[in-house]
């Protein structure tokens, strides 16, 4: 029988968007699927899933192209996970990791936001962390609507902005391709309006995605949570409480969440 496997890496740590990612890990859980009748083969759902970006790993000793300072400081934000590493099984598509990136979160993270923008997402890029241990994705998002901006940065109506989250999938010198997922978490869809929570980062100059809520005809969608767990879980996010709400009504409860929170 043909069997794919998952790991789920433990984390002890938060994965918040406010820092460089530290995890440490409680052990390795393998999840397998029977998925044909002869051979092992990677699982497509995995391996062709778009909405996470894919980005080659060098050949080892080869020459890399120099990163200009601000790509650089994005990079180097992700290294030190040890995360991203062949791991000599052909049956691996998939590592996701557990980290309790939603502990304490607010549903309407208003507080712990520095911008709350809606915009559409018009382009998606996987890059390496410096060192190769770390993968993240980075947004480029068409601002639509700025509802807070406490950074330094300036944000614009019609502007552009970056915007990142940990996760991709890498594609190694032998040809395998493995996603990296947080468990609970998903990415933006290119061409897709989302209302976004950022937390900035001032020394790569772009955001990092608390969460976000996406709009489907009209009625809000959660990225994370329920939308992002697995089939049949009975887990209860905090975000769901939203899911299904009209749009209108939706932005209108995050703006009255953002006065509120102005006046603290």
């Amino acid at each position: 029988m043909m069997r794919t496997k998952s790991l789920t890496v433990l984390g002890l740590t938060a994965f918040t968007a406010l820092t460089a990612i530290s995890l440490y890990f409680l052990g390795v859980g393998r999840a397998q699927e029977r998925t044909g009748d002869t051979l092992p083969q990677k699982s497509l759902a995995d391996v062709s899933d778009s909405t996470y970006p894919l980005v080659e790993m060098p050949l080892p000793g080869s020459n890399r192209a120099e990163l200009d300072p601000v790509r650089e400081a994005r990079s180097r934000r992700f290294d030190g996970l040890g995360i991203v590493k062949d791991p000599k099984d052909e049956n691996v598509t998939l590592v996701k990791l557990r980290n309790h990136w939603d502990n304490q979160l607010a549903a309407l993270p208003s507080n712990s936001s520095d911008a709350v923008v809606v915009g559409k997402v018009t382009e998606l890029t996987g890059y390496l962390s410096d060192d190769l241990t770390g993968v993240y994705s980075e947004f480029l998002v068409s601002v639509d609507s700025l509802l807070k901006n406490s950074s330094e940065y300036p944000i614009e109506i019609n502007s552009t902005i970056a915007m990142e989250r940990f996760g991709g999938r890498v594609k190694f010198p032998s040809g395998q391709i493995i996603k990296y997922v947080v468990y609970g978490q998903r990415m933006p869809d290119v061409g897709k309006e989302y209302l976004f929570y950022l937390k900035y980062n001032r020394s790569g100059r772009a955001f990092q995605i608390i969460t976000a809520y996406g709009f489907d005809r009209d009625l809000t969608v959660p990225l994370d949570g329920s939308n992002a767990s697995p089939k049949g879980s009975e887990r209860r996010w905090v975000m769901d409480t939203y899911n299904g709400l009209a749009k209108d009504r939706f932005i209108s409860l995050v703006q009255e969440d953002l006065s509120k929170s102005s006046r603290l």
